[in-house]
Parts: structure tokens; C-alpha cells; sequence
């Protein structure tokens, strides 16, 4: 496609169907619990990691099975019901039908290559579980030449504490570019339109083209690690030459929840656009990508942090995100068909390139005129070196601090003034105590900052992504 060039889980503009993934991974692993704000504090600098845990025994949910994977050991043709008696290939997950309850344990410091498929039924109460088990490092799934590690067919699917490295390519042997099964099974975990309900956390994704594309609906990703990825594709598509990927996560349905991850240098420069990637991109022709949110994440050296493309859309809010990264906070293509996106209380840093902040690119056809319903901008601290923050169209905006060319005149409480970062070339984005951010930001858009703090403390709240604890409440 075109690409020219911490927090605790709320339910805040959460759906009911997400609301339930939420709970289902209580019976199957702890790490969700622990706290992001240790993880991001330092947010500078080398990627922290996906906080994988140290799991020991597989865990188990009561009235379901456990088999056990073990690359160096294992055996196929083994009941996998131990660990004595573990299997020992992908191949064997994707041979297997999965129930209630079941759980799938890969063991630790072992690499497992190929691509496996999660079929059967899992349920909100007894969800299947695909982890790790024993002692060491993440077990690591690469596939170096597929399109994918994982592929989740099955409802309800918890994914936790595992690695995924080296894999997530295609090319245009079909002739047919950027479409197609290739296209749509590209991720690193791949959810196909029947893998609803699924919850992917604490994993960790490195050296893939995709990290998670999603096709069903209710999906939430948390608390996951995505960290130098590299394109899935480079050749010609519909004509001309293109590049697809280094995408963190593709969003291809409604009903998506994606909070407290790390993107890390989600960006590649084998493109001939120069560079290509970006955190999250909202995409495909296939479903409408409505009651999505975007929050609590940390985005360093990434091509974006979200792109919309081929699409209607609506619903769609990005709020309490960290994004020092290259180009735009939030594009829309000219295929895509928005209304009622929410950007609110985000800190967003540009100085890596001249920048659009929010822009339409042309791509494939002519697009609907812009609007003011498509989105509104709110409550956010922007610091700037160049470009603009509005120039395509000047969406609604207000109690922004802006530091660079706003590209229209100030609305309600936007200020143009340095928002007076702590230390931002230390990682350290909380306002200072003379910062205009503090009590500028209007109303809150939700109960936690990004850290998981209050996020209103004094007279109001503060504008960008960190509310700033350090004075009385004043009732709040």
C-alpha cells in the first residue's frame, strides 16, 4: 500500500464483546496484573521489552486439557499431555482440535519454526490458551520465509508470554500485489474472521513484517512489545512498485481494543518511499473498523503512529498515547470513509522529519471531501519542528498545547507556547509544575493517564497524555 512517506486496562469506550475478552484471561495468567508504569518509565533509548513473565509450571483452567511443546525433545506422535510426553512441532498444534479450557504450553528457551493453527472452541469463561511454560527466555515462533507463526481460527484465544522473530514475507509471484490470502494472513499472529473474542498480551515482536492482523472482531492486544520490524513486501502493486509493512498491528474489523503496548522503531527503509511502517493502521476493504480504541501506548522512532485506509469507519479514539515518532499522528487515505475519530490527550513529538500531523494522502482514487464530524482534536500537548499540525482540512480543536504551526487559528484553550517537558531527551514526558499544559486539557478522557494515574488532579485536567500528581486534588 501507499505509505509516502502504560497503563491499566479501563473500560472506558470499551464495547461489551471487549469488555468480556478483558476478563477472560483471569484463569489463565497473572502477568496481566502487573504494573506498566515501572516498564515505560524509562521510555528513552533501548526497547524495555514485553514484560514476559517467568510462567513455571503451564498454567491451567479447571475442566480443560494442557499439551506441552518441546522442540528439542518433544515427539509428534506423543500424547502431549505431560512433559514428559510433549509434542514437539507447530504442525502438531494445527493437527489438533481445541476445547473449553485448553490450554497450549510452549516450554521456554526454545525455538519452534513454522506456523501453527489454534482450531476448535474456546468460550469468555474457558478461553484456550496458547503460552509458555518452565523456566528461561520467551519460546520463540520464527518462520523466516511464511506469512505467519500463529494463526488463530478458533473464538475466544488467549495468547501471552511468547516471542515471535524473524518471519511475516511475501512477494507478488500471484501477480496480484497487495491482496489476496497472502495479504490477509500476514501477521505474525494472524486472526482470521471466526477468531473472535480473542486477547493477545505480553508478547514480544521483533524482525516481522506484521506483528498482529486481525479480521474478527472483539480483539484486544495489551501490554505487547513490537520493536524493529521490517517490510513483509516490496514489488509491484496495481502498477507501481509499493512496500507493505513494519506495521505494528492492522486492524481489518470493529470491536478492537489495543492499550499499553510498546512500539519500538516500527519503520523500515527498504521501501521506495523512502521509509515505511507505523504503529497501527486501521485497513482493508473487507469489514467496516468501527469501536476501536487506541490508548496507553508508547510509540519511539516508528513511520506513524496510525493510518487509515479502505475503509468506513467510525468511532475510532486515540487517547492518553505517547508517539515521538517520523510523520503523521493520524492519516487517512483517500479510500477511507471516517467520521467521529477522537484524539485526546496524546502527547505527540515531532522532530525527525517535516511532518503533517493529521493528513490525507491520495491513494488508488478520489476521496470524500473532509469534514468536521471526521474528527476532533482535544486536550493534547504537540511539540513541533516543522511542517504543521493541521493542513489538509482544520478539524475541530481545543485545549491543545501546541509548540510549532498549528495551520489555523487557536481554538478554545489551544496555546501556543513549550509545553515544558521534564526531560524529553532523557524519556521524560511528564509536565513541569510551570508547564501550560497543567489543568488546560478540558475534560478527561478517561479515569487513567498514561501512567495509570488519575487523570484529572486539580482544577482540571492537563492537557497531553501524563497528568501531573503533584498538587492537591481539589475534589477530583
Amino acid at each position: 500500500m501507499t505509505r509516502p512517506a502504560a497503563a491499566i486496562l479501563f473500560a472506558v469506550g470499551l464495547t461489551a464483546a471487549a469488555l468480556a475478552v478483558s476478563a477472560a484471561p483471569a484463569t489463565a495468567s497473572t502477568s496481566v496484573s502487573s504494573s506498566t508504569a515501572a516498564a515505560t518509565a524509562t521510555v528513552a533509548g533501548t526497547p524495555v521489552g514485553a514484560r514476559t513473565q517467568r510462567s513455571g509450571p503451564a498454567p491451567h483452567t479447571k475442566g480443560g486439557r494442557t499439551f506441552y511443546l518441546d522442540a528439542q525433545s518433544g515427539d509428534d506422535q506423543a500424547a502431549g499431555t505431560s512433559s514428559a510426553t510433549a509434542w514437539k512441532s507447530l504442525a502438531r498444534i494445527t493437527a489438533a482440535d481445541f476445547r473449553p479450557g485448553d490450554t497450549i504450553a510452549l516450554r521456554r528457551g526454545e525455538t519452534f519454526t513454522g506456523t501453527a493453527t489454534i482450531n476448535g472452541t474456546g468460550t469468555a469463561a474457558a478461553p484456550i490458551t496458547i503460552t509458555a511454560y518452565g523456566t528461561g527466555d520467551a519460546p520463540t515462533l520464527t518462520n523466516p520465509t511464511g506469512w505467519n507463526m500463529l494463526q488463530l481460527s478458533a473464538p475466544h484465544v488467549v495468547v501471552d508470554q511468547l516471542r515471535f522473530a524473524d518471519g511475516v514475507v511475501f512477494d507478488n509471484a500471484d501477480g496480484v500485489g497487495i491482496r489476496g490470502p497472502k495479504y490477509e494472513l500476514s501477521g505474525a499472529i494472524a486472526l482470521t474472521d471466526t477468531a473472535t473474542d480473542a486477547y493477545i498480551h505480553d508478547n514480544e515482536f521483533t524482525q516481522v513484517g506484521i506483528g498482529v492482523k486481525t479480521y474478527a472482531t472483539g480483539t484486544l492486544i495489551a501490554h505487547n512489545s513490537f520493536h524493529d520490524l521490517k517490510i513483509a513486501f516490496r514489488g509491484m502493486d496495481s502498477g507501481s512498485e509499493a512496500s507493505y509493512g513494519a506495521i505494528g498491528i492492522s486492524i481489518n474489523n470493529s470491536d478492537a481494543r489495543v492499550t499499553a503496548n510498546e512500539f519500538i522503531n516500527c519503520r523500515s527503509t527498504d521501501s521506495p518511499y523512502g521509509a515505511d511502517g507505523g504503529a497501527v493502521e486501521i485497513e482493508g476493504f473487507d469489514h467496516p473498523k468501527d469501536d476501536i480504541s487506541i490508548d496507553h501506548n508508547l510509540s519511539l522512532g516508528s513511520q506513524g503512529f496510525t493510518e487509515v485506509t479502505e475503509t468506513t469507519t467510525t468511532d475510532v479514539h486515540l487517547t492518553y498515547n505517547i508517539s515521538d515518532d517520523y510523520q503523521q499522528f493520524l492519516a487517512y487515505d483517500t479510500t477511507t470513509h471516517p467520521d467521529a475519530y477522537l484524539v485526546a490527550h496524546n502527547t505527540i513529538v515531532r522532530d525527525r522529519d517535516n511532518s503533517r500531523l493529521f493528513a490525507i494522502y491520495y491513494y488508488r482514487e478520489a476521496g470524500p471531501t473532509p469534514q468536521d464530524s471526521w474528527l476532533t482534536i482535544t486536550g493534547n500537548i504537540i511539540q513541533m519542528t516543522g511542517g504543521s499540525v493541521l493542513k489538509d482540512y482544520a478539524w475541530p480543536h481545543d485545549h491543545n498545547v501546541i509548540q510549532g504551526t498549528l495551520g489555523d487559528a487557536p481554538g478554545t484553550g489551544d496555546t501556543l507556547a513549550d509545553p515544558q517537558f521534564t526531560d524529553r531527551a532523557a524519556g521524560d514526558y511528564r509536565p513541569l509544575p510551570t508547564s501550560p499544559a497543567i489543568d488546560n486539557g478540558g475534560a478527561a478522557a478517561g479515569r487513567t493517564d498514561f501512567y495509570g494515574n488519575r487523570a484529572t488532579v486539580g482544577a482540571a485536567s492537563d492537557s497531553g497524555a501524563i497528568e501531573s500528581q503533584l498538587r492537591e486534588s481539589s475534589g477530583h
